[in-house]
């Protein structure tokens, strides 16, 4: 296979996600877990959770993207008078979340065998995905994917990571870290405006056209796309 590595996407991708109902869950969870506490409200766990997204899409490289979440939530107790303490939020994610939100996502044994594909080749897999959760959180996730974090080279958290898709400093942080030539690597995904950018590095892109994110309704017959077992032929023809 001609790829020095190849990069997946994770939410909708390797884990099948309707979005609507992973946010719905995933809310659910976090207020059961946080307002027992009498410390924050159902209203005020929304408000934190979306402007909390929000700023930290904005971050501009100065700090990881687990700091801006700090920061944010520092603004947010100035403005609201409400303290948000990060360590409430990681202990919810290193609990509840594995139990409470993983039934709002699907498994897909197609995505658990490109990923053993690809491993009995040999070739480096990079986790690329939004870092917006730490690493307990991703590490979850892809377990509900039926796959095994060791199985990756690089997954992006907000631990550390200093920018979110589609800036495309985000890309080039990867590469940074892993030390891969973007123009010798695959860029797997389901959204077009977030995924289907690595191609400006360079990257050969395949856009799996399952849970397909497409804002901009773009015409997608520029990628090479289809289903995970098209993904598999795609990468035999380079055997």
């Amino acid at each position: 296979m001609r790829y020095q590595a190849i990069l997946f996407d994770l939410d909708g991708t390797l884990l099948p996600m309707h979005e609507p109902t992973f946010v719905k869950y995933f809310y659910g969870a976090l207020v059961a877990y946080l307002t027992p506490s009498g410390r924050y409200s159902p209203k005020e766990v929304g408000e934190i959770l979306q402007g909390s997204l929000q700023y930290v899409v904005g971050n501009d490289g100065h700090c990881s993207n687990r700091q801006a979440f700090i920061d944010f939530y520092d603004q947010y107790e100035r403005r609201t008078g409400v303290r948000v303490d990060i360590e409430d939020i990681e202990a919810f994610y290193e609990s509840a979340f594995d139990k409470q939100v993983r039934h709002s996502c699907g498994y897909d044994p197609a995505a658990a065998m490109i990923v053993d594909f690809i491993k009995q080749e040999n070739i480096p897999m990079v986790v690329a995905t939004n870092p917006f959760f730490p690493c307990a959180a991703t590490h979850a996730r892809l377990r509900w994917a039926g796959l095994d974090p060791t199985d990756f080279t690089e997954i992006t958290t907000y631990e550390n990571y200093h920018y979110c898709k589609p800036n495309m400093r985000y890309y080039q942080e990867v590469f940074a870290h892993t030390g891969f030539d973007p123009e010798q690597c695959l860029m797997v995904g389901n959204n077009v405006d977030e995924d289907m950018i690595a191609k400006q590095l360079g990257c050969d892109v395949f856009l799996i056209d399952r849970n397909l994110i497409n804002p901009e309704n773009l015409d997608i017959a520029q990628y090479p796309h289809g289903s995970f077992n098209d993904l598999l032929v795609y990468l035999q023809k380079d055997k």
